[in-house]
């Protein structure tokens, strides 16, 4: 992967790298403060020195830090529902290519308080300048090369205005502008990959807690998790699968050969599912499937697909082994209907097809949803 691939992040799950954008985005409070402490600085030294330029070059930087920081507070609220890597990548870019202008307005601050000759105020500005390369480090230490540009920017800046101020005396003050950001930056490699496997155990932790052990597909509370994320008025299809005949392939062969097959079962669901479908295993036989469109021909084309795959035979330690499928399908014709009620009705029509002999599809319909739900509705 090439450097500009390693540096947006692209080498990291999807998952880490929204961790690490949203830690990015968590220091929206510290740039708050930033610009706070900025607007004192300058103020003190606009006070001593009398430099108009100083005064505007200082306005233009607080009001760029100001600004980022209320766009970064907005922004941090939102990363958790981003689906996009390429717009998790943009942000990056972003918090980036937006820290580098107040840098800027930082350094040059700094340089033209050393060319007026008032060291008290070079001295602040020596010491906030430092403060803001050492905040941008802590930061990004996450992402070093995110922010590297921010770190160095405010001592190149400054560097030329100091020699020019010739005082030799400042030149090794200019030397450390421009080598102590450098060393700390590079030294924080040590700091991102501590930060990187921290947040890729939480990846690990995350993906045990919603994957099916057997399977490794995702498991009822994943599954549930998904259904709460699918936007209520989006075409979606559910397929409820429940196996035929699985109970006598354990009772006869064993668990261990039961097991083989739930995983090979699983993994032909996921060959003949489109990669955006949400397959889960929601029981001990029994599956899930949610898909977007709200065609019934194709939901139902889909449907016949995973029944034929389930009902191929199974080579399992040179045991030949036969199940079948009962499957139930459902579409979302109407806003109204939520995912979980087009899910039970996907599974009350799987029990209409192993009413009418198993191994086969049925598609729900609304005569069967008025059968089925009167108990239901006299129940409660």
């Amino acid at each position: 992967m090439n450097f500009y691939g390693r540096m947006l992040g692209r080498h990291l799950e999807f998952s880490v790298l929204r961790d690490v954008v949203k830690f990015l985005f968590g220091s929206g409070g510290a740039v708050f403060s930033a610009s706070m402490s900025y607007a004192t600085a300058a103020s003190i030294v606009y006070a001593r020195t009398g430099n108009h330029v100083i005064l505007w070059t200082s306005t233009v930087g607080v009001s760029i830090m100001f600004a980022r920081a209320v766009l970064i507070l907005h922004l941090r609220k939102r990363i958790g529902r981003i689906r996009s890597r390429e717009l998790l990548e943009k942000l990056q870019l972003l918090y980036a290519m937006f820290g580098v202008p107040s840098a800027v307005c930082v350094g040059l601050t700094t340089g033209m308080t050393a060319m007026a000759g008032d060291d008290l105020s070079f001295a602040i500005m020596s010491a906030l300048l430092a403060a803001f390369s050492m905040g941008v480090i802590n930061y990004a230490a996450v992402r070093p090369l995110i922010g590297l540009p921010q770190a160095m920017a405010p001592g190149l800046c400054a560097i030329p205005f100091i020699l020019m101020s010739g005082r030799p005396e400042l030149i090794a003050v200019a030397a450390l502008m421009f080598v102590l950001p450098l060393s700390v930056i590079t030294m924080s490699h040590q700091q991102s990959r501590i930060l990187m496997e921290v947040f890729n155990g939480r990846y690990r932790e995350r993906v045990a807690a919603r994957t099916d052990v057997l399977t490794g597909l995702l498991n009822a509370r994943a599954f549930e998790e998904a259904v709460g994320e699918i936007p209520r008025d989006a075409p979606v299809a559910a397929i409820f699968i429940d196996l035929d005949g699985f109970k006598p392939v354990n009772d006869k062969y064993g668990h261990a050969v039961g097991d083989a097959v739930l995983r090979a079962v699983a993994a032909r669901l996921v060959s003949v599912c489109d990669p955006a479908d949400i397959v889960a295993r929601v029981g001990g036989d029994e599956f899930t499937v949610l898909s977007s469109g709200n065609c019934v021909a194709a939901a139902k084309a889909a449907a016949d697909r995973m029944l034929r795959e389930i009902s191929a035979p199974y080579w399992v330690d040179d045991c030949r082994v036969e199940i079948g499928a009962s499957i139930g399908v459902a579409v979302r014709n109407t806003p109204d209907c939520t995912v979980t009620n087009l899910i039970r009705s996907a599974d009350m029509a799987m029990y209409e097809a192993k009413r009418r002999g198993r191994g086969q599809v049925f598609v729900f319909v609304d005569p069967l949803a008025k059968t089925l739900l009167k108990p239901v509705q006299s129940a409660a």
